[in-house]
């Protein structure tokens, strides 16, 4: 069993994605310190939280709907290899379902519960920043 979280969000899908996509946006929720670039037809983002880095390869399964990043290099060992989905959904009353899926990061490893937490302060983050305008990025 994957990590999942679901949270709902006050607005369109395409503000959840431009808070997914952008370095601006990451930077406003999870990491100050990252960068979103474009190597020939791949598109990639490195994070860095000062003892913890992370490097994923970015694959946008629609620009309105949901990513996967693939995690490609990450100082925590369980990560690398793992992948983290987004999957955002209009709401009929407005606004936004975003389903996140850590695919492999899973209840035995001993990462999972600051993994867990870590995911869950985040996704706070995330809806006071697409809400508000303003996260608690570390």
């Amino acid at each position: 069993m994957n990590y999942k979280y679901e949270v709902h969000l006050s607005v369109a899908p395409e503000a959840v994605m431009q808070a997914l996509t952008t370095s601006e946006g990451i930077a406003g929720w999870w990491a100050k310190s990252n960068t979103v670039w474009k190597e020939n037809a791949d598109e990639f983002l490195s994070v860095d939280f000062g003892q913890v880095k992370k490097l994923m390869r970015v694959q946008k399964a629609n620009h309105l709907t949901g990513l996967t990043w693939h995690v490609l290099e990450c100082t925590l060992h369980e990560w690398p290899g793992t992948r983290i989905t987004f999957n955002v959904t209009p709401m009929s009353s407005g606004g936004s379902l975003l389903k996140l899926e850590h695919i492999g990061l899973k209840p035995q490893l001993d990462c999972f519960k600051s993994c867990s937490s870590g995911w869950e302060y985040f996704m706070a983050s995330l809806k006071q920043y697409v809400e508000t305008g303003k996260g608690t990025p570390q």
